[in-house]
Order: structure tokens, then C-alpha cells, then sequence
């Protein structure tokens, strides 16, 4: 019998085929004899009780190395052998990996699924749980590890923060890669412009925390399978006059052991995840404080893989049974 995975993820024209993490996930399946789809997240409808959406069988016509950036037209990795309109449940796993913003959409998407899994479908990870696992306001479930932090928007009380700690970290509850991040000190000029424009005018929370000055020696994203961590992180070192790790922002990647604090932050937080069905995650740790628990679209597989001759997408497939 066919075994077959499908992808509910961005447009496969955007991957980065050196660094996708969801690319990763579909060599591997590609090795393990499924067929693979893609399925557009905007193309999922709920007829009746019933989700279904087209789905793209996939061929893999590029086998890319991590780490060695391909030199390819967009589209010539991958072919298209044939689309059908098929229940979620018709397939035997279903990835959501589509990256934020977790808007409205995204949140009705969520509700879709769980709906799917109500009938069977096997999707990763648990809609429900992404839904309710806000990636910032998640950590908060864990305050021994968290750095001093307010969510509010409430001018005063974010001003407040401000004075009390004198050099904060000001950022959205919804985005990704480091967008809308801003540091702000004490006697910061464009203050109040900042957090009006954040806030929506006292209309949207917002998450703020005191800077860890640690994020020179790197935002370390720590790999969390099935609640179990990956030996080493990936810290993201920042460009020069950047306060933001993050690849997309420009940080780079070097690939370190974990340290004995992210390993107590890594044991906490597991316990946690296998009780969620949260099979794949990301946290990010910056000197030793848990800054964000990654659950949407969790990246930098392929970075490790490239430093240290791993198969993460492999050992993620074996400690899920796929």
C-alpha cells in the first residue's frame, strides 16, 4: 500500500533549498518511500464536516545538500505529476508548516484542521495546540526561565517597564524572524512613537522584556523532538549593529553544544510538549533565558545537519514512527 505525507506550507517557488526545514522533511519522506503533496493553505475548504482541499502530488526532481545553496531556477526542483481533490483524512500524515503572521486566517486554519483530525487525519502539529501555544506568551508557562517581561498595551505600563529596567526588548506577539522588533533605552527619542505604533494606539498587546545583552554570543534555537531535545542548538550570532539573531534578519548560524541550563530549559519545557502533541518545536534561548517556544513552522534542521553530518529530518521521522 502507498504510504503518503502531504505539506500544508508556503509556496515551494519561496523554499531555500539549502537552509528549508520543510524541504528537509520532504527528502526524507522521498527516502522513506512516500508520496508526497503540497497542499495551499488558502485551498482548504470545509464542505459539511468535511475538510478536503487539492492536492499536488509532488515529484523531487532536486536532491539539495544542506548548506550548499543550489544554482537553479525556483521551479525546477519540483514537478507536479498530478492534482486531486481528496479529504485530509485520505492521507496518512499531514505537516502544517505554514510560517506567520498567526492572523485571522491563520487561526481559522487551525480550526479546519481540528475538524480533520476529528476524523482521522494525522496532522503535525496538533492544530489545536498550535493554536493555543502563542509563541511568545507560551513562555510565560515558564517563569523561572523567562527574562523579566510585561504584555500589555497599555502605554503607562510599558512606559513603566521601560524606567524600571532602563533597556528593553519591544516585540509583536504574531510575527516571525525577528520582524517588528525593536530595542529601546531609557531615553530613547522615538519612545512614544514606538509604542503607539505597536500598540495600535493602546488597541493591540504587545510583548516587552528586558534586552539580554547575551544575545551577542547568539539566539540559540534548541531543536525539540517529540519533547525530546536535539544535542546541539544553532546560535544565531547577530550582524554587526543588529540586535536580532535571526537568520532572516541577518544572523549567522554556528552550531554549539547545549549547555547545561538549556538542557534543565529543554527537560522543563519537554514534559510540557509531550503532553501537547507538539512533535516538532523550536525554543529560543538567549543567556539561558527562554525568549520564545516555537511551534508553527520550527527551522535550522538543515544548519545542523550541515555542521555536524546529521539527518535531523530522519531522527524526527524515526522518534514520530513515520
Amino acid at each position: 500500500m502507498t504510504k503518503t505525507i502531504a505539506f500544508i506550507c508556503d509556496p515551494l517557488e519561496d523554499f531555500k533549498l539549502h537552509k528549508d526545514s520543510t524541504y528537509a522533511l520532504m527528502l526524507e519522506a522521498k527516502q522513506r518511500n512516500y508520496s508526497i503533496a503540497y497542499i495551499k493553505p488558502e485551498s482548504i475548504s470545509l464542505n459539511q464536516n468535511k475538510v478536503v482541499a487539492p492536492v499536488h502530488w509532488l515529484e523531487i526532481l532536486y536532491e539539495c545538500p544542506p548548506g550548499v545553496k543550489p544554482n537553479l531556477d525556483k521551479q525546477s526542483w519540483f514537478k507536479y505529476n498530478k492534482t486531486e481533490i481528496l479529504e485530509l483524512s485520505q492521507i496518512n500524515h499531514v505537516f502544517l508548516r505554514k510560517d506567520p503572521p498567526f492572523d485571522q486566517n491563520y487561526l481559522y486554519l487551525t480550526y479546519y484542521l481540528d475538524i480533520a483530525v476529528a476524523n482521522g487525519a494525522n496532522v503535525y502539529n496538533n492544530p489545536s495546540e498550535v493554536r493555543d501555544c502563542n509563541e511568545k506568551l507560551t513562555t510565560l508557562r515558564f517563569p523561572e526561565f523567562t527574562p523579566p517581561t510585561t504584555v500589555s498595551q497599555n502605554a503607562d505600563v510599558l512606559h513603566d517597564f521601560v524606567a524600571k529596567h532602563h533597556d528593553v526588548i519591544l516585540k509583536p506577539l504574531n510575527l516571525m524572524g525577528g520582524q517588528g522588533i525593536f530595542r529601546i533605552r531609557e531615553n530613547d527619542a522615538n519612545i512614544n512613537v514606538i509604542i503607539e505604533t505597536m500598540t495600535e494606539v493602546g488597541q493591540t498587546p504587545v510583548m516587552m522584556q528586558r534586552y539580554i545583552p547575551e544575545i551577542k554570543q547568539g539566539d540559540k534555537r534548541v531543536l525539540m523532538f517529540c519533547g525530546e531535545p536535539v544535542t546541539y542548538s544553532l546560535a544565531r550570532i547577530p550582524a554587526d549593529g543588529e540586535t536580532r539573531g535571526n537568520i532572516a534578519a541577518g544572523g549567522q548560524g554556528i552550531g554549539m553544544k547545549l549547555t547545561p541550563k538549556e538542557r534543565q530549559i529543554a527537560k522543563d519545557v519537554g514534559l510540557w510538549l509531550k503532553e501537547t502533541q507538539l512533535q516538532l518545536v523550536g525554543l529560543d534561548i538567549i543567556g539561558g533565558y527562554l525568549t520564545e517556544v516555537n511551534v508553527t513552522c520550527p527551522t535550522c534542521l538543515r544548519e545542523l545537519d550541515a555542521q555536524f553530518n546529521l539527518n535531523l529530518a530522519g531522527d524526527l521521522f524515526d522518534n514520530m514512527n513515520l
